[in-house]
């Protein structure tokens, strides 16, 4: 039996169930996750290769006079923290992120005041991610008096589900919590959690409020992980569990965070691995996206010790998501009602952030199978 022949007609089958092109139509109707959840608008904040890094903001002692300072606060009292200059300054950051400089005083439960600042949020090009040239930082350190403390927020105030992508690590001092979630108020919230004084494989996954109205944990709130072993710890589980562990994966080191919000559920994901779902307390309003790093002395974050630092570091953020109505001034939000004709994936593709025709996907599956399949078949027939 001649094989080139039965090869060739083959592939040419396999022509013809393929595009000879795979690199689809790059316009997308809506996104589809590796869930099969299905969503209308992409946006891809890279801080990977930023053209420029300026110089660090000094980190200032100094307390503005009021716990709401506004910018020109900060432009008379340069010591409470002025922003970083260059690109952090540019619409390509204001456009879709507020740099928050609220904060709140010291109570008994929370015995360190916090502040947020100006000069905690900036683009550094130290000790970065793979393939990286920059990255972004929000810092927390603790004064005599206060602790210092960095919070910014989406202006993209109106996510009605969604799924975010968080390429990130957190090192630095015990008694400090880097928080990745969405928020539209204490009963509407959604979290990922890593506190410093933990474990360096554990995170927290929450949905909001944790505690009752008399202060008692409410069972399936908020949920412990061991990113090694996928221990979980919920409530008044034996605290052991997430000690019997390796170290091959910790929070100090890069990992990709995703939360996904659906009507009725929350899911966790690390570097692609299904972790939680949870459907306690999933928000039913309109929300946005916050990243912070803070302390306040509490029980929940620890009290860090006077003169140290903790860092968040991030270096993009995915969010695929739909809208509750589009917003002023914000381009390319898709009202028509003749939605996903075009879809795009937006998980597997070949450039991270980067969405990719699903036909364009599956035509370059089909066409790897079926080499694969003439191979065998030519294999085959020359034995």
């Amino acid at each position: 039996m001649h094989v080139f022949p039965l090869f060739g007609a083959l592939a040419s089958f396999l022509f013809l169930l393929c595009p000879a092109d795979t690199r689809a139509d790059p316009s997308c109707d809506c996104f589809e996750t590796s869930t099969h959840e299905y969503f209308t608008e992409h946006i891809f904040h890279d801080f990977r290769t930023l053209p420029s890094v300026a110089a660090t903001p000094a980190l200032p002692s100094g307390l503005p006079s009021t716990l709401n300072p506004t910018q020109n606060d900060f432009d008379r009292q340069p010591s409470i923290g002025l922003q970083q200059a260059g690109w952090i300054q540019t619409s390509a950051w204001t456009n879709f992120w507020g740099t928050m400089s609220w904060g709140k005083v010291s109570s008994s439960d929370f015995p360190i005041r916090m502040q947020n600042s100006f000069a905690n949020v900036y683009v550094d090009d130290s000790d970065l991610d793979v393939n990286a040239t920059s990255k972004l930082v929000l810092r927390t350190h603790r004064f005599q008096t206060f602790q210092s403390a960095a919070e910014v927020e989406s202006e993209q105030k109106n996510l009605f589900y969604a799924s975010l992508r968080f390429r990130a690590r957190v090192h630095g001092a015990p008694g400090a919590v880097a928080g990745l979630f969405l928020f539209r108020n204490d009963q509407n919230e959604s979290d990922i959690e890593i506190l410093t004084r933990d474990l360096p494989a554990e995170i927290r996954f929450s949905n909001q409020p944790v505690v009752d109205k008399i202060g008692n944990e409410i069972t399936g709130a908020s949920t412990s992980v061991n990113l090694d072993t996928g221990a979980k710890l919920d409530g008044a589980e034996d605290p052991d569990v997430l000690r019997r562990r390796s170290t091959d994966v910790r929070w100090d080191g890069w990992h990709t965070y995703r939360l996904d919000w659906v009507r009725g559920r929350n899911t966790w994901f690390v570097d692609g691995k299904h972790y939680l779902d949870k459907k306690y307390g999933v928000p039913t309003v309109p929300s946005y996206l916050v990243m912070n790093m803070w302390s306040d002395g509490g029980v929940w974050s620890g009290n860090m010790t006077i003169g140290q630092t903790a860092y968040l570091d991030v270096s993009y953020v995915e969010m695929i998501f739909n809208t509750s109505g589009p917003i002023a001034g914000y381009a390319g939000s898709k009202r028509d009602n003749n939605l996903c004709q075009n879809v795009c994936v937006v998980d597997g593709v070949d450039v991270v952030g980067t969405p990719q025709a699903k036909t364009a996907a599956a035509g370059r599956m089909a066409v790897q199978v079926g080499l694969l399949l003439g191979a065998v078949v030519a294999a085959v027939m020359l034995a």
